[in-house]
């Protein structure tokens, strides 16, 4: 048995949005900056991928 069953949890969800709205803002942005937290969960729990729910945001890519 793999560990967790290869499953994330809301948390580790929470890490992988996160670190794509990171590397769509090389850095300048944070996940909560886009959308609250029961939003996201919504998304959580309907099984939609993080990298899908960031894509909704329609974010452009920062330059520095």
């Amino acid at each position: 048995m793999e560990p967790a069953q290869s499953h994330l949890g809301f948390y580790g969800w929470l890490r992988a949005a996160n670190a794509a709205v990171q590397r769509k803002t090389h850095g300048t942005r944070m996940l909560l900056n886009f959308a609250h937290a029961g939003t996201l969960r919504v998304g959580y729990d309907g099984h939609e991928h993080p990298y899908d729910v960031v894509e909704a945001f329609q974010l452009h890519t920062e330059t520095a």
